[in-house]
């Protein structure tokens, strides 16, 4: 290993070397965070991965239905209703039964053929697809089971389908989703964010009042208002964003509109001319503020995580400069939008003011992921995050057991791994994922099991893996953290 990774990689644990707590002796409370359900109205069994395994004359016809019987009621014009995101089929590789890693470490897993075997109905999910209903029912059940009673929830994003490119169609899909979910917690708070597959067109909102943007968050409010509260609908109608003050335990829960600031988002915001779209880095920084006054914990989730290529590099330095100053404030960022399992740190690109950020991994096995949900659990007295479960289905064992449509309880939810045995550390604090990612860099046999849940062993590069959980808030020093390796890269 180049000496000059090692020495900076060294600095980074000596900087989150303190704080760190065991989890077994304190108050534990638990809640849920899952995202990316991407709920398909219009999913087919029959169907494959070519056609996002949808029937797309069902789609037209529904959507002709609509404007048949509603005119109008789209609220956006014709011509902000492009047929935009034609479905284009995905090509997934193929894994052998097991595949061998550096340093002799060997990670089993499950063979993909088969999957997109038209012969073959999928009832419950297909690779390259997204969630039918019966995938989404099935999830929340799993949840049950495994926690009745969890004291929230936080979904990071995307509720709805890709490439629903009307707004009613991606209503539909929308609207599904959290009925779904509410049927199984009717009474349990949840604190949803805004996915970039949440707006129609995809990215696209208007900061701040614009008529059809002020439209959609209406309609976005109107399908999730028995979560947002009432104090917060206005500047949820204005930007997309609210916090939940938690009752009985000294925890804040802000929910960012992160979609604006990605590079892909309609309008382009630019940092030199719109340096806060929305007043969303003013708001934030009075909610920290707020919060410290009160001595209370915060929890930012989000849709789009902040970190280089996914944010403007101008909007990524604004944000880690406000985080950064309250480290001691800021318990975890939740974050989820790539459908794959990753945690990182967050600072302010010297390493100092370090925070945790956790990205769930999807429930749609749309990325050639297995579906997945996450049970958190955190300190009730000090609202530290203490560590989580993985749980996932496998969509081949299950999808072999399910020929039966509508037989959700044969998806079969199992343990993948818990944080803090699987990394070896008593808690998922700053300190101990910044040891987490120190011992990455050497430990062979960890980061074949780190990459193994992240990319289910389709490896897209240790290096660059290893230098954005470092450094993923600035990308000169990414840039150059990735350079020291030289020939290791």
């Amino acid at each position: 290993m180049h000496a000059r990774v090692l020495c900076s990689l060294a600095l980074l644990a000596v900087l989150v070397v303190a704080g760190s707590r065991a989890s077994t002796a304190r108050p534990s409370g638990h809640f849920f965070h899952i995202s990316d359900f991407h709920v398909d109205p219009f999913y087919e069994a029959s169907e494959t991965a070519a056609t996002r395994c949808r029937d797309r004359e069902q789609v037209l016809e529904a959507f002709l239905d609509h404007l048949r019987n509603e005119t109008g009621a789209d609220g956006l014009p014709a011509a902000q209703q492009p047929l935009s995101g034609a479905s284009v089929a995905r090509a997934f590789g193929v894994l052998s039964a097991a595949t061998t890693v550096g340093g002799g470490a060997t990670v089993e897993v499950r063979p993909r053929e088969g999957l997109d075997d038209a012969a073959a109905p999928h009832p419950i999910g297909r690779f390259g697809c997204d969630s039918p209903a019966l995938l989404a029912q099935a999830a929340v059940k799993g949840m049950l089971a495994v926690d009745p009673s969890p004291d929230f929830i936080v979904m990071t994003g995307d509720s709805a389908a890709h490439d629903l490119w009307s707004p009613y169609l991606r209503l539909l899909g929308i609207t599904q989703c959290a009925s779904i979910i509410q049927s199984a917690f009717p009474s349990t708070p949840l604190i949803v964010s805004i996915g970039n597959n949440d707006l129609v067109p995809d990215y696209y909102l208007r900061l701040p009042q614009h008529e059809a943007s002020t439209y959609w968050l209406r309609q976005l409010y109107d399908a999730w208002k028995q979560w947002i509260p009432q104090d917060q609908k206005n500047i949820f109608l204005s930007g997309g964003y609210y916090s939940l003050a938690l009752d009985n335990v000294p925890v804040t829960v802000i929910s960012l509109n992160s979609v604006i600031y990605n590079s892909g988002h309609t309008p382009l915001y630019e940092p030199t001319s719109d340096p806060d779209p929305g007043g969303q880095f003013q708001w934030i920084t009075a909610q920290l503020e707020t919060a410290r006054a009160q001595n209370r914990r915060v929890y930012i989730t989000g849709h789009v995580p902040p970190r280089y290529g996914d944010w403007q590099d101008g909007y990524l330095e604004t944000y880690s400069g406000i985080v950064t100053q309250y480290a001691d404030v800021i318990a975890a960022h939740l974050f989820g939008h790539h459908h794959t399992d990753q945690f990182s740190l967050i600072n302010n690109g010297t390493g100092a003011g370090n925070l945790s950020m956790f990205l769930s991994p999807a429930l749609s096995p749309m990325s050639g992921n297995n579906p997945t949900f996450r049970r958190m659990l955190y300190d009730t007295a000090s609202g530290d995050m203490l560590d989580y479960h993985q749980y996932y289905s496998d969509l081949v064992a299950d999808t072999r057991l399910s020929d039966q449509p509508g037989q959700s309880d044969l998806v079969k939810w199992k343990l993948e791994y818990t944080f803090s045995s699987a990394f070896q550390v008593n808690s998922t604090s700053p300190a101990n994922v910044g040891r987490v990612v120190q011992r990455l860099v050497s430990d062979e046999a960890m980061y074949a099991r780190y990459n193994a849940h992240i990319y289910a062993l389709a490896d897209s590069g240790r290096v660059g893996t290893l230098c954005q959980m470092t450094h993923g808030q600035n990308r000169t020093a990414s840039e150059l953290c990735q350079l020291a390796f030289g020939e290791f890269a």
